[in-house]
């Protein structure tokens, strides 16, 4: 019986502990006592409709720049050695022709939000350095290993397009990577600079 009594005094003391915790001891108020809140509309979004099919209005048409008017300019062509230099690196000597132009093209790695498929996800980080190792033979894209605590995950590609990283996914699941899906990430780009 003394326990009884004990254990409800107790929980009585809990109860007003609670009560008192989510009361407030100050008054609210307001600078005019006349004062009330504007209404605001509540805009709806509208309606989602999902469609498989695209009309053919409204189809993405590729731009092709061969396609694209000259108005008639006609500039000779030059025997001509593009030569990709990323920004900082040294530039090596090449044998030439006489009547060959050198015209170096500049690039400068941005990072920007693109795709990317992951391919493979632990929490090893030799089991992840293994398997960009294995996948770095495997496709021609760069890969990457990325840590997300408490992941180590193993994404292939640079792809503005989600598109691309849809046929890497493809190329992923055919070479045996079952579980690679694209995700969004942020890309490394080269972007020319002249």
């Amino acid at each position: 019986m003394n326990n009884r009594h004990l254990l409800f005094f107790i929980s009585i003391f809990v109860l007003f502990l609670i009560i008192s915790g989510c009361s407030s001891t100050k008054q609210i108020t307001t600078q005019d006592p006349d004062w009330q809140p504007e209404p605001q509309e509540i805009e709806e979004p509208p309606p989602v409709v999902v469609s498989e099919e695209i009309p053919d209005t409204v189809k993405e048409v590729p731009f092709d720049p061969v396609e694209f008017a000259d108005d008639g300019l006609l500039i000779p062509r030059q025997n001509t050695i593009r030569k990709p230099v990323i920004a900082g690196e040294e530039i090596e000597s090449v044998s030439i022709n006489a009547d060959t132009t050198i015209v170096e093209e500049e690039f400068e790695e941005q990072e920007r939000q693109g795709y990317r498929v992951q391919i493979f996800s632990t929490i090893d980080n030799a089991t992840a350095k293994e398997v960009e190792q294995q996948a770095s033979m495997q496709f021609s894209e760069s890969v990457y290993v990325t840590y997300d605590p408490p992941y180590y995950k193993v994404r292939v590609g640079d792809c503005l397009e989600r598109d691309d990283a849809d046929n890497i996914r493809q190329k992923a699941i055919s070479i045996g990577y079952r579980d690679a899906w694209v995700v969004r990430d942020k890309i490394n780009l080269k972007v020319r600079i002249n």
